[in-house]
């Protein structure tokens, strides 16, 4: 279950905020990260590795397949989904 809290922002985070897809997700993240002795910090590396992994996959399945660009888009579509559907679970 959900519960509505308030975050009282400043001038200049709440442009920040006003720009994220998501703020309320970033900020369970942000208090689930600061519940297990974790900055922020942690979270970012993750995401950096995750996209360098990713990248490298990418790169391995274009030079070590024989399939056309149509087939290579479709299979790419749904591994992308299907590891967004990993990462971004609900905290």
């Amino acid at each position: 279950m959900k519960v509505n809290r308030n975050v009282s922002l400043d001038l200049e985070t709440a442009r920040i905020a006003d720009q994220m897809q998501n703020f309320s997700w970033f900020v369970r993240v942000a208090v689930h990260a600061h519940a297990m002795g974790e900055g922020i910090d942690r979270e970012q590396r993750l995401r950096r590795l995750w996209k360098r992994v990713s990248d490298h996959l990418l790169d391995v399945i274009r030079h070590e397949t024989k399939w056309d660009d149509e087939q290579m888009q479709d299979v790419l579509l749904n591994a992308l989904a299907s590891a967004r559907n990993q990462e971004e679970f609900d905290v």
